[in-house]
């Protein structure tokens, strides 16, 4: 599956994200689906099933919710050609892989019981798209009550920057936090901006 210019521009930063963090016990949420989309929500459901599948009204192209025309390359489906992990994010020992079917990496999935198992208080969130998964995931991780939230505003990416900007400027005013890559780094280890956003 080609992917554009921006979104490997973003998963490089991902990857260096990961690289940052090596020796921690990281979930790392994969979005992988069955054939033939059952899992998927209902307004991208026909995009698993071509051009003339039925959508929820009864319509072709999913129907009703303004759904998008069916991609050329469909939503990934579990042990579809391009569902596996980019060269870089393979999971390193120790860490847990969380399978994710819905936007948010939390809906019906064990990821919030998982993390605090792990003692974890404070949810980095990276990848893409910022206005889909990533907003999602970081809206429910301050729904499920974690202390701290913070989406990587340069590891993250959207279809344009006007779109990418609006969904940081809404997940600051939600209490989110969003440090580039650079300052989240710049903070560990105590002091900084890490102890300015997590209070330690």
């Amino acid at each position: 599956m080609k992917r554009s210019e921006r979104e490997r521009d973003c998963l490089k930063r991902c990857i260096r994200f990961q690289c940052s963090v090596v020796g921690d016990d990281l979930s790392t949420p994969t979005p992988l689906k069955k054939r033939p989309g059952v899992d998927a929500e209902v307004t991208r459901a026909h995009l698993y099933h071509g051009p003339d599948a039925t959508g929820p009204s009864g319509t072709s192209g999913g129907g009703g919710g303004g759904a998008a025309d069916p991609l050329p390359v469909p939503p990934l489906a579990l042990l579809s050609e391009g569902s596996e992990l980019a060269a870089g994010l393979s999971p390193l020992g120790g860490e847990h892989v969380v399978s994710k079917k819905r936007f948010s990496a939390f809906h019906a999935t064990h990821l919030a019981s998982l993390l605090r198992r792990m003692g974890c208080t404070h949810v980095v969130v990276a990848g893409v798209q910022t206005p889909n998964c990533v907003r999602a995931t970081a809206f429910d991780a301050l729904a499920e009550d974690f202390p701290s939230v913070s989406v990587l505003s340069d590891c993250t990416a959207s279809a344009t920057d006007a779109v990418q900007s609006a969904n940081l400027f809404d997940l600051r005013n939600a209490g989110i936090h969003t440090p580039t890559l650079g300052q989240w780094k710049a903070s560990l280890g105590g002091g900084g901006l890490f102890s300015a956003l997590f209070g330690r």
